[in-house]
């Protein structure tokens, strides 16, 4: 039998419970039925702040806590749908399901809200066929139409036309003579007159605006006992100047002179003063800068007169021919040639380029190359003018007969006609309208692209397109802004652009009160 001593012995005390060191907060110590002297485990977390997921659950993690937290989520309650709350917050934003939006011109308000999908309705019509050239509409880019919504629709389009007018200038008694085709372009209007104080006598060009009012004004007196043209001018082919041919006489001894003024301000470019004998009746630019002043020459008859200057102002060669008047003359576009409808109603091509010298192969500046007999057609002679389309020659006058469009004719005046007639001097067609007129005058449009017959107040005017001689346009001729019975006009300067013109008009039996307007082209549904 062995015996222990006690001093070798150790007694536990008696503790009890089942904490696990898990369950003491760690660095602690504490005793249990298991042991004493046992150290605690679990965590102190502190005060910890937690982030909500839209992912997944957010695990707390096990420890002791000391005012942790869930931090707040900002959810807009216009952000979430209808119906549907996200922490605590009830949405406010409207389910819109999947509308059909329509095409539309104007800009569509999208009502805010929430879509399960949508439609943008398509259009047939929008094809490249049915939008102006050169505009965009839904992705789609246009390539026929030449006019859109809100253009102006050039001649041709709309039968009937009505004309209001924009300003109309009056310069009364006998002290002034305006010029017979005032100038117009780009909302630029200029005229031409003489003007007599009483004591001295002026040539003025004006330049008016769109409203009427004065931008520039040129003065040159006549000086000593002179009288002063009226003059002439002609807006450049590049729209920024106008040519202006003003000057004196004495008797039957004229002397014009030829100005280039900028078209914007006024401004002088250059001025020729040389000497030459022949009225300023009109002026014509050709492709090749060169500028031709067309008039008439008197001795003990009347001639034709043609003076041809450079781009610069030079003067180089004149001529004249007998019978004729100047504003008969046209000058084809490439300079090589001029053309004379003179006065036993004959139609006679020229020579425009070299010298009045003839030069060793026999050509000069003046030298005729053939003539033609329009007697049978023109019972009078009005003017002439190039076509560009046709690249002929059209002359205007009077007759009782024409190729009529359908209308009625009515054979108790003279009748507007023209006559196309190609490079060669062979006679391409007749075309005329019924309308009764004193001189059978017309008017070429944007350079002979169309062209305007009648002057009369009390029929219909016309306007035909050159290349087919159809009727493109008419005006009312009871209208008394267009060319109403208490007016009279017969020759125009249009700003074809801007579907305005200028004219120059007497009140009919009264010579001492004239008038410069503007009109401009509205549609007419009367």
């Amino acid at each position: 039998m062995s015996i222990r001593r006690l001093g070798d012995m150790r007694i536990k005390p008696g503790a009890s419970g089942d904490v696990q060191s898990s369950d003491v907060r760690a660095g602690k110590t504490f005793s249990s039925e298991i042991d004493t002297d046992q150290v605690g485990t679990l965590p102190d977390r502190g005060a910890m702040t937690l982030t909500a997921s839209g992912t997944g659950q957010v695990v707390i993690p096990d420890g002791i806590h000391s005012n942790s937290k869930i931090a707040q989520v900002n959810v807009p309650a216009d952000k979430v749908l209808t119906g549907t709350a996200i922490a605590s917050v009830a949405g406010t934003m409207p389910n819109r399901g999947a509308p059909t939006f329509n095409v539309s011109p104007n800009n569509q308000t999208i009502t805010p809200g929430y879509y399960t999908g949508g439609t943008v309705a398509g259009d047939v019509n929008i094809r490249p066929e049915n939008i102006k050239k050169g505009v965009w509409i839904g992705g789609v880019q246009g390539n026929s139409l030449e006019y859109g919504a809100g253009d102006w629709i050039s001649f041709g389009r709309i039968q009937k036309y009505r004309l209001l007018q924009r300003w109309e200038k009056t310069f009364a008694g006998s002290n002034y003579v305006l010029e017979g085709r005032p100038s117009c372009v780009d909302n630029r209007y200029v005229c031409s007159m003489s003007y007599y104080d009483g004591t001295n006598r002026f040539t003025l060009l004006i330049c008016w605006d769109v409203t009427g009012t004065e931008v520039w004004r040129h003065t040159v007196p006549a000086g000593g006992s002179n009288y002063a043209l009226e003059g002439t001018s002609l807006i450049s082919r590049d729209r920024a100047h106008v040519f202006w041919s003003y000057g004196n006489s004495s008797g039957n001894t004229y002397s014009p002179k030829l100005r280039k003024i900028r078209l914007s301000d006024g401004a002088t470019i250059w001025d020729n003063v040389e000497y030459i004998d022949q009225t300023a009746g009109a002026l014509q630019e050709t492709a090749d800068g060169k500028i031709w002043l067309i008039g008439s020459f008197y001795t003990s008859t009347t001639y034709s007169a043609i003076t041809r200057y450079s781009a610069s102002g030079t003067l180089e060669a004149k001529q004249t021919h007998s019978p004729g008047n100047g504003p008969q003359i046209v000058v084809q576009p490439d300079g090589q040639y001029y053309y004379l409808f003179d006065d036993n109603r004959r139609l006679r091509k020229f020579q425009a380029t070299g010298t009045t010298s003839v030069d060793a192969g026999g050509n000069y500046f003046g030298k005729e190359q053939w003539s033609l007999s329009l007697s049978a057609i023109f019972r009078s002679g009005q003017g002439a003018f190039w076509a560009p389309a046709l690249g002929q020659v059209c002359v205007s006058g009077g007759s009782y007969a024409y190729a009529n469009n359908g209308e009625a004719v009515n054979t108790g005046a003279l009748a507007p006609q023209l006559a196309f007639v190609n490079q060669s001097g062979v006679l391409q067609g007749v075309s005329g309208v019924p309308c009764t007129s004193s001189t059978g005058v017309c008017t070429p449009i944007n350079d002979g692209e169309f062209y305007f017959m009648g002057d009369s107040s009390v029929v219909t005017p016309y306007i035909l397109r050159t290349s087919d001689k159809a009727v493109v346009a008419r005006f009312d001729p009871g209208d008394p802004n267009a060319f109403g019975a208490n007016r009279s006009g017969k020759s125009f300067s249009w700003d074809f652009g801007n579907c305005a013109f200028a004219i120059t008009r007497p009140i009919p039996n009264n010579g001492t009160t004239q008038y410069l307007s503007l009109h401009y082209l509205n549609t007419y549904f009367g």
